[in-house]
């Protein structure tokens, strides 16, 4: 039977749909491209900001107008089951749990013709949910994503994912270790751990940086991304790691900064300040030569004045970051900004805000590549469909790739970054 998916929203919900994937791929199913030849749909929703809720409303609304079977999970899902188990037409609905479920679940659909509506209480998970892993390498992918964490107790003024995705649980580690074994084994060049806050990770006494050094001590020919990271006393101890075995661990820190005002990050309730911030980028620049930064940052905060906008210019012009996600800032009910801020700055300023800080972004991104023109870096090769030869380099930075003597796709190579190999125009 022939299912098709649509992931929406960040690396972790990516994460579980490959587990997803895996799991129908081995019991029979086949993933097809276009909808229209799919018996099967599913979709793993988002709910981070309201633009995203209206683009799922809407999504889910074409979908169940479609003779298929309908399977919606994930954070929306979380969020406003409510509303979605009183929706006609969809066949499964599911939170944030029993993703690794979707076969046996469709199976008694099935059999019994019983349409599914699960939901737990978020705050009542307490044990990790395992994700299944290739048995062998599916399609092109070089990179593959490991899910070793899940959930938030940091609880930012704004945030609503500790209300979706629940208290932090982490994977076993010593199931962590076989599984990047696993991977490795099966040909994957760069394995990316992903989480909702893995600097949180805990398991048996393990912190995030006791699991690193014993993944960092596993042989093989591959290397490991981190996909993000809060800004903690921690990171210091991983930078030194990474700068030892700069072959196993790639050289880029996403270091979520979220605001470059001190006043901002406050009512924010980010357990840093922005000299802070500054400290751990100047130490990572110290220890691992060209070093990407990446960060992500929320425009619009309703507590940023233009004061707090001018002062946050000038610290991410000092940061000078090699990419930023620019989000505006969104209103979520149950956050305690919700609670303590009535009104939203207005759109106008938003979105001018949004403009400016996006400006710096490309700015910064095409000096960071400019400044890597003569060095070597190391290259995942692959290939798209019209022959061209690309790849991601240690620092995730995409290369084309013109010098197609020793190129392979999945193969892990060197080259000396010159102007020709950029992706933008200089």
């Amino acid at each position: 039977m022939k299912f098709w998916i649509k992931t929406l929203g960040c690396k972790v919900n990516f994460c579980e749909s490959k587990s997803i994937i895996n799991d129908l791929n081995t019991n029979g199913y086949r993933q097809v491209k276009a909808i229209k030849n799919a018996k099967i749909i599913i979709l793993n929703t988002c709910t981070i900001t309201k633009n995203t809720d209206a683009k799922m409303r809407n999504l889910i609304a074409r979908v169940s107008k479609k003779k298929k079977i309908v399977i919606v999970v994930g954070c929306y899902c979380q969020n406003y089951f409510h509303c979605l188990k009183k929706q006609g037409n969809l066949h499964i609905v599911l939170g944030n749990s029993n993703k690794n479920k979707i076969v046996p679940l469709l199976q008694y659909y099935f059999k019994n013709n019983r349409i599914i509506r699960k939901c737990s209480p978020i705050n009542k998970l307490t044990k990790f949910e395992s994700l299944s892993l290739p048995s062998r390498k599916f399609g092109e992918n070089t990179r593959a994503f490991l899910k070793i964490q899940d959930g938030c107790n940091q609880k930012c003024s704004y945030c609503i994912i500790p209300y979706v995705r629940g208290k932090t649980r982490s994977k076993n580690y010593y199931i962590v270790l076989k599984e990047i074994r696993q991977l490795a084994t099966l040909g994957y060049k760069e394995i990316v751990l992903t989480g909702i806050n893995l600097t949180s990770y805990n398991d048996q006494q393990l912190n995030f940086y006791d699991l690193l050094l014993k993944i960092d001590k596993i042989p093989g020919n591959f290397r490991i991304r981190i996909s993000s990271l809060e800004p903690t006393p921690m990171i210091y101890k991983i930078i030194d790691l990474f700068a030892d075995n700069q072959r196993r661990w790639c050289k880029q820190l996403h270091l979520c900064l979220q605001s470059a005002s001190n006043h901002v990050l406050k009512t924010m309730n980010r357990p840093y300040t922005i000299e802070q911030y500054f400290a751990l980028v100047n130490y990572a620049r110290k220890k691992i030569k060209n070093v990407a930064i990446t960060t992500d940052y929320i425009v619009g905060f309703p507590s940023e004045t233009q004061n707090d906008f001018k002062q946050a210019i000038v610290n991410l012009k000092k940061i000078k970051f090699a990419n930023i996600n620019v989000f505006c800032y969104s209103r979520r009910k149950k956050t305690l900004t919700d609670r303590e801020y009535k009104k939203d700055l207005a759109h106008e300023i938003i979105a001018k805000r949004w403009q400016i800080i996006n400006q710096i972004k490309l700015k910064c991104a095409l000096a960071y590549k400019k400044k890597l023109i003569g060095q070597k870096i190391e290259v995942i090769v692959q290939k798209n469909k019209n022959n061209v030869y690309y790849g991601y380099s240690s620092e995730y930075v995409k290369v084309l790739i013109k010098e197609k003597e020793n190129c392979r796709r999945n193969k892990l190579v060197n080259i000396i970054y010159k102007k020709h190999n950029l992706t933008e125009q200089i």
